[in-house]
């Protein structure tokens, strides 16, 4: 820390990129080699370099790499987008809304309930129920694409995920506005609560709908060209696409999940197969760097010290929120009488929490008056330590019991398939 005061900022910064990037790559792959995510590694490796254990990485370098984390969500929000394959999602588009909406409003209510319960203070326990009803795209993600996982579980779990950050916005802004109100922090109005969380939501849609058309055009367009190139224009198309639309959500205040998720998901519906999987090999390649960076430094922004400081209602935010999200993925599936594996391993791999979480905690902490404030960002944010370390060991596991990764395998570096496929294709050329 001493040797990196005495740097310039630019010199300071990325000597501290560097050493995110080495910590992060050596821990996780200690943590391959101990069986569990990679993610996991990255997380702890963050812990070490942060304030809480050596202060290598301190708030203000945190701060200034606030830029890597919003792009790192923007790729992994494009992905899921990629995913939703609406000829596939025909068949199954009514059961993930009603196991999304099960889950959701479930959490919701069981987190409400526990706390009130153990007599905690109903602006507090609307807010929290709120909060708790989103999952962390990332970690889900990584863990899917890393280990190829694939089946039911995990088709219903990446769309789940996506549309569930969606209702999420919406249940968060009613229950701060109602929250904020009882707080005695401001009045409740019908626009308060339900049009803006909704107007976020529909501006961001249409937004990320009308870049995704774009997109689509100049993807076709690129598609004219040999495969080297082909691959070449996809990634750096795909690059534009996602910077534009997590600079246009940040600077319209648009959700920088939705956004760049619908870019994905219109672009992935105006190409054709070879292309979806031309372009998303080729940004598979380029995004690990970023993906090390993010984790490490979710990790780094982790305080070891709030675990104490949360007391009961962060243990009771905990037991609730995993009580909800795995009852509520339960009681959806078999609603929709979903494959006995849903049933039976949805509910555990939607646990992750981060990222998305602590941009509401933020919007919370600004609504709120100062002590009712810090007292949400205290709770969730020992939560989220939880959740980031335990969370993607929890994924893995499950979607290894459900027999979507196969028992023993080791993530292959994904640059590895797109090597072997240019020389297939070149291959097919000469012959």
């Amino acid at each position: 820390m001493i040797f990196f005061e005495s740097m310039s900022g630019s010199s300071e910064v990325l000597l501290a990129l560097s050493l995110i990037l080495v910590s992060g790559m050596v821990l996780g792959k200690i943590a391959e080699m101990l069986k569990i995510p990679a993610i996991t590694g990255y997380i702890v490796a963050g812990v070490i370099l942060g304030s809480s254990v050596t202060g290598v990485i301190n708030d203000d370098l945190i701060a200034s790499f606030k830029i890597i984390s919003n792009v790192a969500l923007g790729f992994i929000a494009f992905t899921i987008g990629e995913e939703l394959w609406l000829p596939k999602l025909k068949k199954s588009g009514k059961t993930i809304i009603i196991i999304t909406l099960a889950q959701a409003l479930t959490t919701v209510i069981v987190v409400l309930i526990t706390l009130l319960v153990f007599q905690q203070e109903l602006w507090l326990a609307l807010i929290l129920a709120a909060i708790a009803t989103a999952t962390a795209p990332a970690p889900i993600m990584m863990i899917v694409k890393k280990y190829r996982s694939k089946g039911p579980v995990t088709d219903t779990l990446i769309p789940v995920v996506g549309i569930d950050d969606a209702i999420g916005i919406v249940v968060f802004g009613v229950c701060l506005s109602v929250g904020k109100s009882l707080a005695g922090s401001g009045d409740l109005t019908v626009e308060s609560a339900l049009l803006e969380p909704l107007k976020e939501l529909v501006l961001s849609i249409v937004v990320g709908s009308a870049i995704g058309l774009v997109f689509g055009v100049i993807m076709r367009l690129i598609n004219k060209y040999d495969y080297k190139d082909r691959s070449e224009g996809f990634l750096v198309a795909s690059i534009i696409a996602v910077l534009f639309s997590v600079a246009i959500a940040d600077y319209w205040h648009l959700s920088s999940i939705l956004t760049p998720m619908l870019v994905g998901l219109i672009f992935t519906n105006m190409v054709n197969k070879d292309t979806y999987k031309t372009s998303s090999k080729s940004l598979d390649a380029f995004t690990p760097p970023i993906m090390v960076i993010f984790f490490t430094l979710a990790g780094a922004e982790l305080k070891l010290e709030v675990l104490l400081s949360a007391g009961a209602i962060g243990i009771l935010y905990v037991i609730g929120r995993s009580i909800g999200k795995m009852s509520g993925a339960f009681l959806g599936s078999c609603m929709v009488g979903a494959d006995p594996m849903i049933k039976k391993y949805l509910g555990p791999a939607l646990l992750p929490q981060g990222g998305v979480e602590i941009g509401l905690v933020m919007v919370a902490v600004s609504a709120l008056p100062a002590e009712e404030g810090l007292l949400i960002q205290t709770v969730v944010l020992a939560a989220i330590l939880v959740y980031e370390i335990v969370g993607p060991v929890l994924t893995k596991i499950v979607l290894t019991k459900a027999g979507e990764i196969e028992a023993g395998s080791s993530p292959r570096l994904l640059v590895h398939d797109i090597m072997d496929e240019i020389k297939a294709k070149e291959k097919q050329t000469k012959e």
